[in-house]
């Protein structure tokens, strides 16, 4: 069996509490098992909770996620199953799966106050992610593959097992008697990393591996030119929005710009995932042009004489209203901290129109703030001192 990641199990040292996802499988299962181990070694020994995502997607997950919880049972570990409720996506079902299951377990995570999530990917899975985006891309972002740490909805996220192969981990299991449950899907030829995984079978993956250490490396200095300047020149102001000074941004390498767009895009929009391609077009847009609006990733990205402002898009915001709960506090649409009386309902300006318009906001702005109705009727857009036992307080979202 190769090392795991020695570094990432040192990084949990003093670590309170450590959430492992376990989906049954072998590499989740090894993955649980040699935590376990390294738990022993502890003191004080931090808990460990084991996490399944139930996708609903066949009539044997059920089972199987019970046939976890009684492996982990057996173990003395904690096991929360975590189902993946409403209507499935008729396209894109793994990688939306993946999105719902991510979340899932952040959100977990959060409300329990474990700070780490660790996932059982193995060197096999990063050599098939960076076969298939070959396929597509040359960008090292992309070609980086399976990060060995990643942050999701303010949980750490660490894959310890990135430099172990999948039998050795079978073997591993073997060894110790511990039995996993095989996927069906994973031998599924609709999926195409079922395709590239029979491909790569017996084949030499060093290469693959090696691409993805390669990019991981030029992907992080690459976001650390894109921090050094978004502290030197993006601000953030009160609404949510991220002011970019167009002459700074027009001088910068055109190697960072689609870089500095995506953190303004994730910082005042909402999407996790922006298609480096279509960055790129946004970019090349907003060089040069004296005015225009494009939206991209729940965000509109606005053209001014000296600023390019990057702003929530009010139309991709939930229409649904929300209500105060009973302690008069609510986090409305990731951004905003709500102060407002229980029972009060917040939603964007699409739904609560109060007629009032800000000084020096735009519209558009003004539009995908919290509007809180009140009990009795009246609205009010929620600003930090809006009066009536009303008030918000921006949340900057941190890019993913």
């Amino acid at each position: 069996l190769s090392q795991p990641e020695e570094h990432l199990f040192s990084s949990l040292a003093g670590t309170s509490g450590v959430a492992v996802a376990v989906s049954g499988g072998s590499d989740s299962m090894a993955l649980l098992r040699l935590v376990l181990e390294w738990r022993k070694l502890q003191i004080p020994q931090p808990t460990i909770v084991a996490l399944t995502v139930d996708h609903g997607l066949r009539a044997a997950s059920r089972d199987e996620a019970a046939t976890v919880g009684k492996w982990c049972a057996a173990l003395l570990i904690p096991h929360y199953i975590l189902p993946w409720r409403g209507d499935k996506p008729k396209t894109g079902l793994q990688a939306k799966a993946r999105i719902a299951r991510y979340d899932l377990m952040a959100n977990w995570c959060v409300s329990q106050a474990v700070p780490v999530l660790l996932t059982g990917h193995t060197a096999d899975d990063q050599a098939e992610t960076v076969a298939m985006r070959l396929r597509r891309t040359s960008s090292p972002q992309s070609l980086a593959g399976i990060w060995p740490e990643r942050e999701w909805k303010g949980v750490q996220v660490l894959r310890p097992l990135l430099s172990c192969r999948r039998e050795a981990l079978r073997d591993y299991l073997t060894s110790i008697n511990q039995p996993w449950i095989e996927d069906p899907s994973n031998v599924d030829l609709q999926f195409e990393r079922v395709r590239v995984r029979q491909q790569l079978a017996d084949q030499d993956i060093s290469g693959l591996r090696q691409q993805a250490s390669t990019s991981l490396a030029l992907t992080l200095a690459q976001q650390a030119t894109i921090n050094q300047w978004m502290t030197a020149h993006g601000q953030i102001d009160n609404q949510g929005c991220v002011w970019l000074p167009r002459p700074a941004f027009e001088t910068s390498s055109s190697g960072i710009k689609p870089g500095i767009l995506k953190e303004s895009i994730q910082r005042a929009g909402g999407s996790g995932a922006v298609a480096p391609d279509t960055l790129h077009k946004l970019s090349d847009w907003a060089h040069g042009r004296q005015n225009g609006r494009r939206t991209l990733g729940g965000a509109l990205v606005m053209l001014r004489r000296d600023h390019i402002l990057v702003a929530r898009e009010a139309g991709r915001i939930n229409r649904q209203p929300q209500i105060v709960p009973a302690e008069g506090q609510l986090l409305w649409d990731e951004r905003f901290l709500v102060s407002a009386p229980a029972g009060s309902l917040v939603a964007s300006g699409l739904v609560f129109n109060t007629g009032q318009r800000l000084n020096n906001v735009p519209f558009a702005v003004q539009l995908a703030m919290p509007h809180v109705k009140l009990a009795d009727g009246r609205v009010i857009l929620a600003e930090k001192n809006a009066g009536n036992g009303v008030s918000a307080i921006f949340c900057e979202r941190k890019p993913k």
